[in-house]
């Protein structure tokens, strides 16, 4: 079982995915969703051919934008996984204590407007949807 954190998700994420033989079937775009530049220039015209079977956000709390973002590239019964859905005050840092609340804002919307489903929250607080 993982630690509770790592000084290098993208590479422990990158040897998971080649232990368990995925990791041709995955790209991984590390970068902030608030990059405009990288959004416009790269990735929007990359989903347009290669849309979304599976979605992870570690986000900074603004889920709804990148959900509104990325919703037009999510196939159908695409899966969603959202970090930090739930933060434990004991673990919340100063400027992430409130992230929580707007992810859980956006999450409900997601599934009260009948758009996804909610598969429960898991491990380190972690919400999995999916897209219907």
């Amino acid at each position: 079982m993982p630690g509770l954190s790592s000084d290098n998700v993208f590479s422990h994420l990158e040897e998971n995915l080649k232990k368990h033989k995925v990791f041709d079937r995955v790209d991984i775009f590390e970068t902030a969703s608030s990059n405009r530049k990288f959004l416009d220039d790269f990735l929007i015209p990359y989903l347009k051919k290669n849309p979304i079977g599976f979605l992870m956000i570690d986000a900074d709390g603004q889920i709804d934008r990148d959900l509104n973002e990325l919703r037009p590239y999510l196939l159908p019964g695409c899966f969603v996984m959202i970090d930090d859905y739930m933060m434990q005050s004991s673990k919340c840092t100063q400027g992430f204590a409130n992230k929580s609340i707007p992810s859980q804002k956006a999450v409900h919307n997601l599934v009260n407007s009948g758009q996804a489903v909610s598969l429960g929250v898991y491990l380190w607080n972690t919400w999995f949807g999916q897209i219907v």
